[in-house]
């Protein structure tokens, strides 16, 4: 099945000997880094040039200087090495954090203290943006009919769980995912067509469970169908937001210009 991949490592596989063990608490940095940005009253430009760039070494020291031994933990710790570079780098350098990432409801961030440090670990905690301003708001309303909202959901989790199911089968019969083979054995288009699969699988199993607890909730009468507008476009939806948040804040600098005269010439 796999012989048009040209593998070219030994059937056995090995950490490279120049990457030593991974200490068990360096996977912790990166997230401990990154609250301690938000939760303390630090300067911009001490977040942008301190902790980003510590929050970048945490990541990649964990990438390419430390192995736990296994190709798929290693994979796994990666991908959230990156994860964790890429809020690092919205939350500290593409936002002002205490006037940008608020809660529903919320005119400004806590200044300091407990409710502070609360701020920043519910901020850190919520990647999906659900119950903040910049989450999601450009989801198709919940269908009038209760029936409805019961039918469609219900083909939705099957639906999820059929292509996480297969997905699941096919990794199962590939020696890259079963740690007999590293990753990198494998041609570069290979890599992007599995990075793809795991990454689908991770989607779908979160939105079946979400799918899975709307229905049941709203089955059984313990919440509303209005109250679960969320969808597979999460991700989408928030830069959307973030586009459209910035626009504004680029227009309404334009007339702030023209109401001053500061125009400049055609």
């Amino acid at each position: 099945m796999f012989e048009d991949l040209h593998l070219q490592s030994p059937p056995t596989w090995a950490p490279s000997p120049s990457r030593k063990p991974l200490p068990a608490l360096l996977p912790a940095v990166q997230p401990i880094l990154l609250f301690l940005a938000l939760a303390l009253p630090l300067s911009r430009p001490l977040r942008i040039f301190v902790f980003l760039p510590l929050n970048l070494l945490a990541g990649l020291a964990q990438i390419f200087l430390f192995t736990s031994n296994n190709p798929a933990a290693d994979y796994g710790l990666a991908n959230a090495a990156v994860s964790y570079l890429f809020w690092a780098s919205d939350y500290l350098a593409l936002s002002r954090p205490e006037q940008d990432l608020l809660r529903v409801g919320e005119d400004a961030a806590p200044a300091r203290g407990w409710a502070k440090a609360n701020w920043a670990a519910q901020l850190i905690n919520s990647p999906r943006g659900i119950g903040w301003r910049f989450g999601p708001a450009y989801f198709a309303q919940a269908p009038a009919s209760r029936r409805r909202f019961l039918l469609t959901r219900a083909a939705r989790y099957a639906l999820l769980y059929l292509v996480q199911d297969a997905l699941t089968t096919y990794m199962r019969q590939v020696p890259f995912f079963l740690g007999v083979r590293p990753m990198t054995a494998q041609p570069l288009l290979m890599r992007g067509v599995h990075l793809l699969m795991c990454g689908t699988i991770a989607a779908a199993a979160l939105n079946a469970q979400y799918t899975l607890v709307s229905l049941f909730a709203v089955r059984d009468y313990f919440s509303q169908r209005n109250s679960y507008l969320h969808d597979v476009l999460t991700l989408v939806c928030v830069m959307r937001n973030r586009s459209e948040r910035a626009s504004a804040a680029l227009k309404t600098g334009r007339t702030s210009s023209v109401a001053s005269g500061r125009t400049r010439p055609a």
